[in-house]
Order: structure tokens, then C-alpha cells, then sequence
């Protein structure tokens, strides 16, 4: 569910997040601004997130994606869901 966030009286910025895909097996990135959610996609992998105030007035944003490669020393994301 998207809600329209208000202001403080000062311009918009952008909400970033992530959001659950069909299904609610898999989440990607995601901003908003206003009521519109964009789709950031991953790297091949999953999943992604945009996990920390990153956000800057250029609307530049940075976050985690899994991607579609083997990890050879057995890591995990190092962000993901428990």
C-alpha cells in the first residue's frame, strides 16, 4: 500500500524503501515521490533494498541487490530477511 506522505510546509523528497513483489517471496528497491513507486530492480539476483537515508537532492540513491552470481566463500546477503 502507498500513502501520499504531506510536508512540513517544504518541498517533497523522495521515500526510499523496498517493496514485496507478487507473491511476497522476493522485495526490490523502491522510491516514491508522491504517490508514484518506481521499480529500482537488482543485479541479476532476487532481491534488493534501499536500507539507509541515502537520498540527496540530485536524486541519486544508494542501497544492496543480490545478484546472480555464486558466492565462492559462501556468503550471504548482507542484508536479507530473517
Amino acid at each position: 500500500m502507498v500513502l501520499p506522505l504531506g510536508s512540513l510546509g517544504g518541498i517533497p523528497r523522495w521515500v526510499g524503501g523496498l517493496s514485496a513483489l507478487a507473491g511476497n517471496a522476493t522485495v526490490h528497491a523502491t522510491i516514491w515521490k508522491g504517490r508514484a513507486p518506481k521499480d529500482l530492480g537488482t543485479l541479476g539476483g532476487p532481491n534488493s533494498a534501499v536500507l539507509w537515508p541515502s537520498k540527496n537532492l540530485i536524486g541519486l540513491v544508494a542501497g544492496v541487490a543480490e545478484t546472480d552470481q555464486d558466492q565462492p566463500l559462501g556468503e550471504t546477503w548482507s542484508c536479507r530477511f530473517c
